[in-house]
């Protein structure tokens, strides 16, 4: 869709102005504020925040003696094989899902002109209609081929060379969590404030927040993450592109 630089300056001009108001209650506390997009030299800070954090928690995931490692990786000596295989494929099952997305090979339908017969277009449409299933299909069918390889490969490793593995791969998916976790509540942290001006921000540093309950935290999460649904939507309706 061609856009017109008067259009485009226009709409794209309200996304960094991106704001609304909340309120809802918690606990019998009504809470209530303002939310706002951040911009990109506050993405920065709070990739650069969340990377600290993630390389934090993989040393204290290395350190054997460390809480974090004694709760969240478990010792060998406590582990079946079996158990071994099926948590470290669930560690790696987002780099699979990934993988076998990008090697889905069915095309959407080729659209058909206006002008075609109806026929051709009622069949053009019944390919339209049936696209997304065949696309699942297709993706569940690789989903399920690179596991059951990878469910092979680890079954003939042994025991201390598989254990490794569970070693690393859970290290890297707790540090994949950690750093989304982090950067989400970074962002969530720097876009609230208690007035309309934006200029009163509703916690006076990230530990304040970080310590709220974990509930109250995803109230506060969900409540930008409409705010990054509603630019999503202008970006379509006004066909900004990517």
């Amino acid at each position: 869709m061609a856009i017109s630089p008067e259009r485009n300056d226009i709409e794209i001009s309200k996304l960094f102005h991106w704001f609304k108001n909340f309120s809802f209650d918690y606990s019998g506390t009504k809470i209530e504020g303002y939310i706002r997009l951040v911009g990109d030299a506050e993405l920065n800070r709070a990739r650069v925040f969340s990377l600290r954090r993630s390389k934090e928690l993989r040393n204290k995931l290395k350190d054997l003696n460390s809480d974090e490692r004694m709760a969240y990786i478990a010792d060998q000596e406590s582990m079946e094989k079996e158990n071994l295989i099926e948590y470290t494929i669930f560690t790696k099952m987002n780099d699979i899902a990934q993988e076998s997305y990008k090697d889905v090979t069915i095309p959407f339908p080729r659209e058909v002109r206006s002008d075609s017969k109806l026929e051709s277009q009622e069949k053009y449409q019944t390919e339209v209609d049936t696209y997304p299933a065949k696309f699942d299909a297709e993706f569940r069918k690789l989903v399920d081929n690179r596991t059951n390889k990878e469910r092979e490969r680890l079954n003939s490793l042994s025991l201390d060379a598989l254990y490794k593995e569970y070693v690393t791969n859970t290290t890297n998916y707790l540090c994949d969590l950690e750093v989304n976790r982090k950067f989400k509540e970074m962002s969530v942290f720097l876009g609230l404030y208690k007035d309309d001006t934006l200029t009163e921000p509703m916690f006076e540093n990230y530990e304040d927040f970080e310590n709220l309950s974990p509930d109250l935290k995803e109230l506060f999460i969900s409540e930008y993450e409409g705010l990054e649904i509603g630019v999503e939507e202008l970006k379509k309706s006004q066909g900004v592109m990517r």
